[in-house]
């Protein structure tokens, strides 16, 4: 039976032989994924690996990807092998532990065996089978769209569109198969399906890609954008500019949004239909389309709102636009801006609807998205620590902090936003769960001792 210090003496090789090893992304560690992929071949092993050999099924899952440090690419299963090989024997294994665990690094990355087990029986012994599951469910589901995020967000030209189309592109060949042939992994590989659908739903469902600018806004639509040509990045509080964060596109957002919660808070409440009239919604549409084109002349986060008036005020007028409409339309964007009046006393209806569109966006899986790309980028000049530091819980540290703790202090005032808030809180609440749940990195415990089955 393998003792303590020589599972820890094992690790450290691992991490030894791999310290220098780097890939294309420098979040993604080879040293913390083969220590995420030994406790995923641990909770299969506890729930179905009767008939492997748990101790060859560990170490070659430590060692699994030790081969990178010589060759990247379907060699390094070989060049592994070998490293393995030379490390045991000088560590006193017996041959024939030695040889079953360089047997499944040697051909761990024939993941087809999967596909067809029939007629890879031969090959695909128990410890093989729970390996090659266990490297596959590594870097699914949630930690799939945090490096898809973290991936995109080390390149040039970057928005919450282009990482959706990134996710998108990626997700066919998880959401559209299941390899796995263990019953509990299986199960894992399911849950993970169902969170990446659900996340990609309620994904494209923010972004609003699919709507058609009405076309009594599309002249205000082209003098909102062309208004903030050269403008569109604003830095948040603390002078940060994140190159994704359009504020062109988020005044469409907004503007789908605030027509979507007026149509939904009608519905629900009849007894305000005055209120909430056609003209309240030309009232609503115009405001939330032109929001934050204040933006152009101050990066203040409250002064903009008077400005944005003002400027709004002024095109409508030169549209020729009702006065009363021009009017209103301003004084719902002069009174927007600040958010404490979310929670603070009765608001009228169309500035509640408004502030809750505003509010609404970039939350939700988007919020998720921009935490995972944000703690992929600097905010100062990038150094050595930075790049030491960057990994998957950084972005889920990040998450924690922002996205989650949004969700715990915020309440809204209408039935429609409320509902929406709810919704989007649950699917974060879901995603951070399952996504730390994957970051656990195995440590030499009793075997047999279980962490308990997550439950969705």
């Amino acid at each position: 039976m393998i003792s303590r210090p020589q599972w820890d003496a094992m690790i450290l090789y691992m991490r030894m032989v791999l310290d220098g090893y780097k890939g294309r992304y420098m979040f993604r560690s080879r040293i913390t994924h083969s220590l995420r992929v030994t406790q995923w071949a641990q909770r299969i092993w506890n729930e179905d690996g009767q008939a492997a050999d748990p101790e060859v099924l560990l170490a070659a899952a430590i060692l699994h990807d030790i081969g990178y440090s010589a060759r990247d690419g379907e060699d390094h299963g070989e060049w592994g092998a070998g490293f393995a090989e030379q490390y045991l024997r000088n560590e006193g294994y017996e041959e024939s532990f030695t040889q079953k665990v360089c047997y499944l690094i040697r051909l761990h990355s024939h993941k087809e065996y999967l596909k067809m087990p029939e007629k890879a029986a031969s090959q695909l012994t128990p410890e093989l089978q729970i390996l090659m599951e266990a490297d596959l469910l590594d870097e699914c589901g949630p930690m799939a769209v945090v490096f898809d995020c973290m991936a995109e967000a080390q390149e040039e030209e970057q928005s919450f569109e282009k990482t959706y189309q990134r996710i998108l592109k990626s997700s066919p060949d998880f959401l559209e198969c299941n390899w796995m042939i263990s019953p509990s992994a299986r199960s894992y590989w399911e849950d993970r399906q169902i969170l990446l659908r659900d996340y990609l739903n309620a994904y494209q469902q923010e972004l609003f890609l699919t709507e058609k600018m009405p076309e009594e806004y599309e002249k205000a639509a082209v003098y909102m954008t062309h208004t903030m040509k050269g403008h569109e990045l604003t830095p948040n509080r603390r002078g940060v500019i994140y190159p994704f964060r359009r504020r062109d596109m988020h005044m469409f957002r907004v503007f789908y949004q605030a027509r979507r919660l007026f149509k939904e808070e009608k519905a629900r409440q009849k007894d305000r239909r005055r209120e909430l009239s056609p003209y309240g919604k030309r009232v609503l549409s115009y405001a939330a389309l032109l929001h934050d084109i204040g933006y152009r002349r101050t990066t203040d986060g409250l002064l903009h709102a008077e400005a944005g008036a003002s400027m709004a005020l002024e095109y409508m007028r030169g549209e020729g636009l009702p006065e009363e409409l021009c009017q209103d339309t301003a004084a719902l964007i002069r009174a927007h801006a600040d958010k404490r009046q979310l929670t603070e006393g009765e608001q009228p209806i169309l500035l509640q609807l408004l502030m809750e569109a505003d509010h609404q966006d970039e939350s939700g899986a988007m919020s998720l998205a921009w935490d995972a790309m944000a703690s992929a980028m600097p905010e100062a000049e990038m150094d050595s620590a930075f790049e030491r530091q960057l990994d998957y819980d950084k972005a889920l540290e990040r998450m924690q902090r922002f996205t989650a703790k949004m969700f715990r202090n915020c309440e809204y005032r209408t039935a429609a936003g409320k509902e929406l808030w709810q919704q989007k809180g649950r699917l974060v609440d879901r995603f951070l769960r399952m996504f730390q749940y994957d970051l656990k990195e195995w440590e030499p415990i009793e075997l047999l001792e279980s962490e308990g089955r997550w439950d969705l």
